[in-house]
């Protein structure tokens, strides 16, 4: 017996981990601004937990599909980290580690921003 498709849409997956992405640079731009005040920051992030739920729709292929970005620059590090750890999967916030264990400085960045916002 063979499997069947996907139960999601893998060009609508594709869409979130790059708006994940750009907004996580958006956050980071945000976090330094002094024009940038609370509720845009909570805006922006509430954008950004909808892009994270919509990756989560791919379950067990979240690893397979992040993956590379866990060494990529640091906002697809932080895009994909931060959406490992909210599977709440152990094996996947050991991906997590992992990557941060054999990351670059910058990469290390957005992995550690991951760490400190969502839950390991």
């Amino acid at each position: 017996m063979t499997e069947g498709p996907p139960a999601y849409l893998a060009d609508l997956v594709e869409m979130h981990r790059e708006e994940l992405a750009f907004l996580a640079s958006l956050r980071r731009g945000a976090l330094r601004s002094k024009e940038f005040d609370e509720v845009r920051l909570s805006r922006l992030e509430k954008r950004m937990e909808g892009h994270r739920d919509g990756l989560l729709v791919a379950g067990n292929d979240l690893p397979a599909l992040l993956g590379d970005d866990l060494s990529g620059e640091a906002d697809a590090a932080f895009a994909a980290a931060w959406t490992l750890l909210a599977a709440g999967r152990a094996a996947f916030a050991e991906k997590v580690f992992e990557a941060l264990g054999a990351a670059d400085e910058e990469t290390a960045a957005g992995l550690g921003e991951a760490l400190a916002l969502g839950a390991a």
